[in-house]
Order: structure tokens, then C-alpha cells, then sequence
């Protein structure tokens, strides 16, 4: 008996970890939204003034910087994460 008692809670927990990795998987439309608008809002300022964004080629990006294609995001999850 005491035995089924640790199995159940090891299952509610196992169950509940399970619940919270789906939920960070599975994103919301709002958020896939906003990020769309800001990426075509980067995009749109980055066309008004392209010699602002150029990269010179002594010029590289850290890992931690943020990208120069104007997403707003960090290097390493925009454009680095591509190479």
C-alpha cells in the first residue's frame, strides 16, 4: 500500500514536469505576432538606412551581441544560429 502511494506521487509528478515542458514547447499567437511585427519593423528600418547596419570587415559580432539584421535578437539564436 505504501508502495502505491509512491508510485502515485511519482506519476503526479512525472505528469506535472511532463505538462510544463509541453507548455514552454507551445508558444501563444500573440507571441509569435509581436515578434513577426518587430522583425518586419527591424526589417523596414534597416531598408531606410542600410549603411547604418553594415557590418565592416574588420567588424565581427560576439556571440552575446545583438544581430545586425535588426531583429532585436541575440546573435547567437538569430542569425548565428544559421552557421
Amino acid at each position: 500500500m505504501a508502495r502505491d502511494r509512491r508510485e502515485d506521487r511519482y506519476d503526479q509528478k512525472l505528469e506535472k514536469k511532463q505538462m510544463a515542458e509541453r507548455a514552454l514547447r507551445h508558444r501563444s499567437t500573440e507571441d509569435v505576432e509581436a515578434e513577426e511585427d518587430a522583425i518586419s519593423k527591424a526589417k523596414a528600418e534597416r531598408e531606410k538606412d542600410p549603411d547604418k547596419y553594415r557590418l565592416k570587415a574588420d567588424q565581427t559580432v560576439g556571440r552575446n551581441d545583438p544581430c545586425p539584421c535588426g531583429s532585436g535578437k541575440k546573435y547567437k539564436k538569430c542569425c548565428g544560429s544559421k552557421e
